[in-house]
């Protein structure tokens, strides 16, 4: 289908309706609210991301409920939220990852040599009486 028509498409609904419980991130839900569709979708991780404080959409566990709060929203309010994915944004926000991950591997890096320096004490300590009886 020609992106136009698509668009076209979103634009025409009242609500796109979003079931999946397992998809993480939904791309389908960011086009129909870049057309000023909101969504409804279930609380999963991917809809919660999105659609975070009832921004662009709802989210209920069922999905009538879901529907009828998501009617409620106004389309600009859900082309705004569409808005705010953008490259700055995402690469901005994997950037934070990637950093949060470094403080992480720091951490870990730090706990693996202080109980690799605590286990070669006590080995020491207990090795010392054994070298000493060896070497008389």
């Amino acid at each position: 289908m020609p992106p136009q028509d698509l668009a076209a498409l979103y634009a025409s609904a009242d609500v796109l309706v979003f079931p999946s419980r397992l998809e993480t991130f939904g791309q389908v839900m960011l086009e129909a609210m870049s057309c000023g569709t909101p969504v409804a979708a279930h609380p999963e991780h991917g809809p919660m991301d999105i659609l975070a404080k009832g921004q662009g959409g709802a989210v209920a566990p069922n999905l009538r409920e879901a529907v009828l709060r998501a009617l409620a929203i106004p389309r600009h309010h859900a082309r705004l939220r569409a808005l705010d994915f953008n490259w700055v944004q995402s690469a901005q926000q994997f950037v934070r990852h990637l950093v949060q991950i470094k403080k992480l591997e720091i951490q870990y890096r730090k706990a693996l040599d202080a109980n690799f320096c605590h286990k070669s004490a006590q080995a020491g300590k207990l090795l010392s009486p054994i070298r000493h009886k060896t070497a008389k």
